[in-house]
C-alpha cells in the first residue's frame, strides 16, 4: 500500500471518529435555551431557540428559514440540513449550533428531531393582526370571534386546464362548473355578462385574453372553486373572510391564511 493510500486511509478514519464524537456530543449536551433577540451573543454554542417562522425555502442541501420571536422584533435564520415543509405562521422549537456564515448569523440543525413544530398555525387576536397587518400576510393563524352570515362571493377562479384567472359576477355564480362565460376581461379580470352550459360559437383561450382587453368575448372552461365571504368581528375590530363554503354564524375559532386582496385592496382571512 503506497504512503499516500495509507495516508488518505487515516484522514478518512479521523474524520469518521470526529463525525461519530460530534454525534455523540449533540445527543447528550442539553442546549442552552436562548431568545431569539440574543443568538448573536452565542456563536458556536449549542443553543435552542423558538419562534414564528415568517418564510421557509427549499435549498439544494436543505431548508432556509426565517423565524421570528413572539413579538415580531428580532429575527434569526435556520439553516436545517434536511428536507423539510415549512410554513408561515408555524411556531418552531429548533436546537443547533450557532455560527457566523459571511457575517450571517444563522442557527444549523443538524437532525430532523432537533425541529419541532408546536402549532400549524399561530394563535392571534384581531386587535393584534390589524394593528400592523403587514407582519402576518401570508402567515397561517388562527382567530376567534363572532361570524357574521355568510354570502356567496362576487368571484370565483376559472381554468381551461392550463390557465387560471379570476371571474366576476354581479351578485355571485353557484351552478355547473364546467360553463361557457360571456364578457370582457379588464385589469386581469374577467367580467361576466351571461353564463350558459352551451355555446357553439369561437371562444378566446385564456392565455390570450390581454390581446382582447374591454372586448366582448366568450371563453370556456371549469370553475375551480366558489367563494363565501363573511365578516369575523370582535369587539371594534372585524376582518372579512372567505371559505370555499357555507359556514355557520356564530361564535367561531378560525385556521386559515391571512393574505392582502389586491382585487379589493383589504386584508382577509382565507380558510383552508
Amino acid at each position: 500500500m503506497h504512503i499516500k493510500e495509507r495516508k488518505l486511509i487515516a484522514l478518512l478514519v479521523i474524520i469518521v471518529i470526529a463525525l461519530s464524537l460530534l454525534y455523540i456530543y449533540s445527543s447528550n449536551v442539553k442546549p442552552e435555551k436562548v431568545n431569539i433577540g440574543g443568538v448573536t451573543r452565542h456563536i458556536g454554542d449549542y443553543v435552542e431557540v423558538k419562534g414564528v417562522v415568517g418564510y421557509a425555502k427549499n435549498i439544494t442541501n436543505g431548508v432556509l428559514a426565517y423565524i421570528y420571536d413572539e413579538k415580531f422584533e428580532n429575527k434569526t435564520i435556520l439553516f436545517i440540513q434536511f428536507s423539510k415543509i415549512l410554513y408561515p405562521g408555524e411556531v418552531v422549537i429548533a436546537k443547533g449550533q450557532v455560527i457566523n456564515y459571511h457575517g450571517s448569523i444563522e442557527v444549523v440543525v443538524h437532525r430532523e428531531g432537533d425541529l419541532q413544530i408546536i402549532a400549524k398555525y399561530l394563535e392571534l387576536n384581531l386587535k393584534e393582526v390589524l394593528a400592523e397587518p403587514e407582519h402576518f400576510v401570508g402567515m397561517h393563524i388562527k382567530l376567534r370571534g363572532n361570524l357574521s352570515a355568510m354570502r356567496i362571493s362576487n368571484y370565483f377562479e376559472f381554468t381551461d386546464g392550463f390557465n387560471l384567472i379570476k371571474v366576476y359576477v354581479k351578485n355571485g355564480y353557484f351552478g355547473e362548473r364546467n360553463v361557457y362565460i360571456k364578457g370582457y376581461y379588464e385589469k386581469g379580470i374577467f367580467h361576466a355578462e351571461n353564463i350558459s352550459l352551451q355555446y357553439n360559437g369561437t371562444c378566446v383561450n385564456l392565455d390570450e385574453l390581454a390581446k382582447y382587453e374591454g372586448k366582448v368575448v366568450w371563453i370556456h372552461g371549469s370553475i375551480i372553486s366558489y367563494f363565501y365571504y363573511g365578516y369575523l368581528r370582535d369587539s371594534l375590530y372585524s376582518l372579512k373572510v372567505v371559505a370555499d363554503k357555507n359556514l355557520p354564524s356564530g361564535y367561531r375559532v378560525l385556521e386559515g391564511e391571512f393574505i392582502y386582496n389586491a382585487y379589493e385592496a383589504q386584508y382577509e382571512l382565507k380558510l383552508e
